[in-house]
């Protein structure tokens, strides 16, 4: 007995007690369990016919986002199978706090969630910049009136925006960004390829300029899995701009960093918040290949990595998260059908749609001409070149950079073609760019 409360048995035995006792709901009152466990009780409980909720994790309750006492329902973050990652660091404390912070992309989920851990440091001033008002209006109004923080500096622009971004710095001084604008959706920028080179990558190359003539010290740009080994136009356009602050790494007071992301859980447009309203609509669930499979990280996951590669690196770094094994999609979209309490193409239908242009069966952290080095945090690794291919030297690079630059902006797509196969081998604008 716990309590005078019964102890029935152990987990073994949770199907026959659900049938014998007539079990309607289940509480997992162990959120900080491996997520193997978590998982694997979610799913029996679901499949012996009871619903299952959980108490939140130790770190929601810290990072204010739940009370204690507030049970929830299962979701799929609860089950990825492996461990979520919390990084710890003291130094994150003395780098941030009193600092003016500017973050760009700051109504997005991951800009919006990054907004909420960097006002635990207590930076002086934060400067978020979005070009879209609502959700700029959103996070301002939630930092303000949840988290009681008000030196808070919405500004409703367009990185590109060589005018406005330049009144941003010149007021406010920032003395660290996060970038995290990005046009990020593969098969509208498919359809859209210059607008993705000219917002990621020339959007990215204009603030760094800005940071470098401002004195920003340190510079951290979001970057994806996309951009190795490109095979559509978003992955190119964030491959540029890694090579382009690669070139930079430090120029006077300014260190750039990169953090490259696998899939972000949760985030708006993603696969996850796709699939629950296709259930709750009744179906289909709509999978493009069996085999597909993608690193998984959720929201808080990345935006600490964010965070500590700007307290860890020195300028130049390609930081990546361990995120463990690849997950299949046709199993992420069983298992929420399950955790929907229904039964996978019996209740809700899953369907091939083929995959779309410009998508891989398979993401990959590194490319081939790259190794994983192990860094002081066993769950954060830089991504080291060791290729023996073609190498240009820095100069070079920015020069190449620099024509892109022109050529995307008079639409010179012959000589654009060439200069990116040149920082691109397997760049295919038959494949990749479609006019």
């Amino acid at each position: 007995r716990i309590h005078g409360i019964k102890v029935l048995g152990p987990l073994s035995s949770m199907e026959s007690l659900i049938k014998k006792l007539g079990i309607d709901e289940i509480l997992i009152a162990m959120p900080s369990a491996p997520g193997k466990l978590r998982k694997e009780v979610a799913l029996r409980a679901k499949e012996a016919g009871a619903n299952t909720k959980t108490l939140p994790s130790l770190y929601e309750v810290i990072d204010g986002h739940v009370y204690l006492y507030q049970v929830r329902d299962i979701e799929i973050e609860d089950i990825l199978g492996r461990e979520p990652i919390r990084i710890k660091n003291p130094e994150v404390v003395s780098e941030i706090q009193d600092k003016v912070v500017l973050i760009t992309g700051a109504g997005g989920s991951i800009g919006s969630e990054l907004c909420r851990q960097v006002i635990r440091f207590k930076p002086e001033k934060l400067i978020i910049v979005d070009h879209a008002e609502n959700s700029l209006f959103m996070i301002e109004e939630e930092l303000a009136n949840k988290y009681a923080f008000v030196s808070t500096v919405p500004i409703v622009a367009d990185i590109r925006d060589r005018g406005a971004m330049k009144g941003v710095f010149r007021k406010y001084k920032p003395e660290i960004i996060f970038h995290a604008a990005a046009y990020k959706h593969v098969s509208l920028m498919q359809l859209n390829p210059e607008a993705a080179i000219q917002n990621n990558y020339l959007g990215t190359k204009l603030l760094a300029k800005m940071a470098i003539n401002h004195k920003v010290k340190r510079f951290v740009m979001l970057s994806t899995d996309k951009a190795v080994e490109p095979k559509n136009v978003m992955g190119v356009s964030k491959l540029l701009s890694e090579k382009y602050l690669q070139a930079l790494s430090k120029v006077r007071d300014t260190s750039f960093m990169i953090v490259r992301f696998g899939n972000v859980l949760g985030s708006q447009g993603s696969v996850v918040p796709l699939f629950k309203e296709q259930i709750r609509v009744g179906g289909p669930i709509r999978v493009t290949h069996p085999d597909m499979k993608r690193y998984f990280m959720t929201i808080p996951e990345a935006a600490q990595l964010v965070i500590q590669a700007c307290i860890m690196g020195s300028g130049g770094e390609i930081y990546v998260l361990d995120m463990g094994e690849p997950i299949n999609i046709i199993d992420l979209a069983k298992n929420m059908i399950k955790i929907y309490g229904m039964e996978p193409d019996k209740d809700i239908e899953i369907v091939f749609t083929g995959p779309r242009k410009g998508e891989k069966i398979n993401e990959k952290l590194v490319n081939s001409e790259e190794k994983l080095a192990a860094t002081e945090f066993k769950q954060i690794f830089t991504a080291k070149n060791h290729g023996k291919g073609k190498k240009y030297s820095k100069d070079e690079t920015l020069n190449i950079l620099f024509n892109i630059e022109k050529e995307i902006q008079i639409y010179d797509y012959s000589n654009l073609f060439k200069d990116i196969k040149k920082l691109i081998p397997n760049f295919d604008e038959k494949e990749m760019w479609y006019k």
